[in-house]
């Protein structure tokens, strides 16, 4: 599958793909244009001469339609983020639809010209040593297919040349020639300026950056990739969890890299600035347990004694079953049934009926409150209180999971804290030391707290 624009780029590398299709075995060769209604009459011809084109090379070709200044205004970015977003998204949902038959690759006309205006472009916005390397020969679209550059070593004046030569016509985007756009500027203005005032190979030498970045960040990946495996402790939907003395003895270099992948793991790929990796790399190293780090998005780093942890802004957000059952009876029953508690999924409290009827209130399931505080039994046998807080920071619960955590109240005396079977939660069931059952006690209110996913 093709973008094609039209113009002399699309138009070479579609001609050049058809002609070697038998010996690439290249079958349903099928194209996509994108009218992004910029120019009123011109972007109309364009469609058309695509229409036309394909119909002469006996090819199939998807007209996408859309106002782009609309959705640029709408999502607050530029008129050249919002087509190259849209023409992705036509450029999946053909290669969806053609899937059906057989792999897909989506082949696009970026050539050697646009590789140098790109990596300057990244340049002068403040890139990292990643966004060196520029674009790349193949990368995976958002729906999972191959994108493939073939022409990414060819330059704009081979392309040119290549079209007169076989008798093309493509069209010319005025639009191209005006330096309105930032791209365009560079093309036009400051990439001259650089060739006659520094470098007349300035193209090629940005070019030769690129490909030397390019595997320099290909290494480094791989160095990355290897790290971030030893460091795993725990992986689920929207939280990762690395071990932190494996991160801080790492090289800052990969220490950062490794932490990007858990990002990128927990959902985080965009809108990550230098100075938010900083700062979670100085909590790795330095910060105390219970310290976090925001990134965009809600996403979190979690420091605890031992682990750093990437929580998703909905970890947990599903509904979780916890339900609670309260059961009054005898002491005697209470004896007799103990041995029978054996559901794995649920965990067991009793407590003296009696003092429980003198809250007043029912026992209801909830979690944890600014404040809350539970009954503990000293080792002198007199009873004190604990914040839950501090009860969890005793454990070293992760905070991240800490509201996840079921207690029961009535009203608002907490009677128990129940476990959860979460990653990092290791703690058992904790009672208020205010309503335990004694041996003389009459009569049992046992709660059966049960979990699961629903």
């Amino acid at each position: 599958m093709i973008g094609l624009s039209g113009g002399p780029d699309s138009v070479c590398l579609f001609f050049a793909l058809h002609e070697l299709s038998l010996e690439l075995g290249l079958r349903g060769i099928t194209c996509v244009h994108v009218n992004h209604m910029l120019r009123p009459g011109d972007a109309d011809a364009d469609r058309a001469y695509c229409e036309a084109l394909c119909r002469e090379m006996g090819t199939d070709c998807k007209v996408v339609t859309f106002d782009c200044n609309a959705a640029a205004a709408a999502q607050g970015i530029t008129c050249e983020e919002a087509g190259r977003q849209k023409r992705y998204e036509a450029f999946d949902e053909a290669a969806a639809a053609a899937a059906i038959s057989g792999p897909v690759k989506i082949a696009v006309a970026h050539n050697a010209d646009d590789q140098a205006e790109t990596l300057l472009f990244r340049i002068l916005r403040g890139t990292g040593p990643d966004g060196l390397a520029a674009m790349q020969y193949s990368r995976k679209s958002k729906a999972g297919f191959d994108v493939i550059r073939p022409l990414l070593d060819t330059t704009r004046a081979e392309v040119e040349a290549f079209c007169e030569q076989n008798g093309l016509k493509p069209r010319t985007d005025e639009s191209n020639l005006a330096p309105v756009y930032t791209r365009n500027k560079i093309r036009l203005e400051l990439l001259p300026y650089l060739a006659e005032n520094f470098n007349p190979n300035i193209k090629e030498a940005l070019v030769r950056l690129a490909a030397a970045a390019s595997e320099d960040r290909d290494f480094m990946q791989e160095q990355a990739t290897t790290a971030y495996a030893a460091a795993l402790r725990a992986c689920e939907p929207g939280r990762i969890e690395l071990g932190r003395t494996a991160v801080q003895q790492l090289h800052p270099a990969l220490r950062k890299r490794v932490l990007l992948m858990a990002l990128a793991a927990c959902g985080l790929e965009k809108d990550i600035e230098r100075v938010h990796i900083a700062a979670a790399d100085r909590l790795v190293m330095e910060g105390a347990a219970g310290k976090t780090a925001e990134f965009p998005g809600g996403f979190r780093l979690c420091i605890s004694a031992a682990g750093a942890a990437i929580v998703a802004p909905d970890y947990r957000s599903e509904t979780r079953c916890v339900k609670l059952r309260a059961t009054e009876m005898t002491h005697a029953d209470y004896e007799a049934k103990r041995a029978s508690y054996e559901d794995t999924n649920t965990v067991y409290a009793a407590f003296d009926a009696a003092k429980l009827a003198a809250l007043g209130a029912p026992p209801v399931l909830r979690t944890r409150r600014a404040g809350d505080r539970i009954a503990i039994a000293k080792a002198d046998g007199s009873i004190g209180s604990k914040k839950l807080q501090d009860l969890f920071t005793d454990l070293k619960i992760p905070s991240e999971l800490r509201d996840s955590i079921p207690v029961v109240a009535c009203g608002n005396e907490i009677i128990c804290v129940a476990p959860l079977d979460l990653p990092g939660c290791n703690m058992r069931m904790r009672c208020s030391a205010n309503y335990a059952i004694s041996a003389d006690c009459d009569r049992i209110v046992l709660l059966e707290i049960s979990r699961g996913l629903c």
